[in-house]
């Protein structure tokens, strides 16, 4: 198991130091029975990182054509 942390922001401020980009990370809640909950991080996947910068499957871009 990977190391766990107290606050989401400290799990985040890990992941950055260990090389992720700000972006690409996922916080994880680790919870277990009686205990409160930990955090943890790992690295979004490739497609949703697609997503999230907007960029659309199967659509091209179009131009636009100026009169005159």
């Amino acid at each position: 198991m990977s190391k766990t942390y107290t606050k989401r922001t400290n799990a985040k401020r890990a992941a950055i130091a260990a090389g992720i980009p700000a972006d690409e990370v996922e916080i994880v809640a680790v919870k277990e029975a009686g205990k409160p909950a930990r955090f943890t991080y790992r690295q979004k996947a490739a497609e949703a990182t697609v997503k999230a910068a907007g960029v659309a499957k199967g659509k091209a871009a179009t131009k636009v054509s100026t009169p005159g």
